[in-house]
């Protein structure tokens, strides 16, 4: 994907589900793929200090936050 500047850091959770993560400064981002379910984002903005998490399918603001989470700083 475009929105990707660079590789994430990839583990398996505790369900057998792959989390790949990406973080600045700025931002953190998990995306989270578990075979039982839907794939989902965990998104941070340490500017506004809030948090989203939200299913793959209604997060209209991945290529943002991946653009923002995985720039090179």
């Amino acid at each position: 994907a475009f929105a990707i500047q660079s590789p994430p850091v990839v583990s398996l959770d505790d369900e057998g589900g792959l989390v790949a993560e990406w973080q600045t400064p700025q931002s953190s981002l998990e995306l989270v793929v578990d075979p039982r379910a839907e794939a989902a984002v965990y998104y941070h903005d340490a500017d506004s200090k809030r948090e989203w998490e939200l299913p793959v399918s209604r997060c209209d603001m991945l290529e943002k936050w991946l653009w923002r989470a995985s720039s090179r700083v």
